[in-house]
C-alpha cells in the first residue's frame, strides 16, 4: 500500500482541517452559484459598483480559489507537504484582495481568522513531522 495514503499515521488535525477546508469549499460553490444567480438584482449591482468588479470577474475569481483551496485540502489528505504552502499564500492573497475591494472590509475579518487557524494546525510541530515523511 501507497505509503502516502496512509490513514492511520495521519494525525488527527490533519483529517479534521482537511474535511473542514473541503465542507468549507462546497459551500463556496455554492455562493459562486449564488452570486451568479443573482447578479442582475439592483441590490447586488450596487455593490458590484462599490467593489469595482464585475460579477463575473468576481465569480471567477471566486471559483479559482475554491477550486485551490480543494484540492490543497485533498494534497493535506495525501500528504503532500507544499499544498499547506499553497494555501497559506492564497488564502492570505485573497484576504487581502477582500479587504482592499470589499466596501466592508470588516466582513473579511471571519476569513482572515479562517486563513490563519487553519495554516496555524497545518504547521504544528507534529504535523510537519508527518508531512515531511518522519513518524509523528
Amino acid at each position: 500500500m501507497d505509503d502516502r495514503a496512509n490513514v492511520a499515521g495521519r494525525p488527527e488535525s490533519v483529517n479534521v482541517t482537511a474535511w473542514v477546508v473541503l465542507v468549507f469549499c462546497a459551500f463556496g460553490y455554492l455562493g459562486c452559484l449564488m452570486i451568479w444567480s443573482f447578479r442582475d438584482i439592483p441590490q447586488m449591482m450596487q455593490m458590484y459598483a462599490r467593489m469595482h468588479i464585475s460579477p463575473a470577474n468576481y465569480s471567477a475569481l471566486l471559483i479559482i480559489h475554491v477550486t485551490i483551496d480543494a484540492l490543497c485540502a485533498v494534497g493535506f489528505l495525501f500528504r503532500v507537504g507544499w499544498a499547506r504552502h499553497v494555501y497559506a499564500a492564497s488564502g492570505t492573497a485573497m484576504v487581502v484582495y477582500a479587504f482592499w475591494t470589499s466596501p466592508y472590509p470588516l466582513f473579511a475579518i471571519p476569513s482572515a481568522l479562517y486563513v490563519v487557524g487553519v495554516t496555524t494546525v497545518l504547521f504544528l510541530p507534529k504535523n510537519n513531522q508527518w508531512f515531511a515523511g518522519r513518524t509523528a
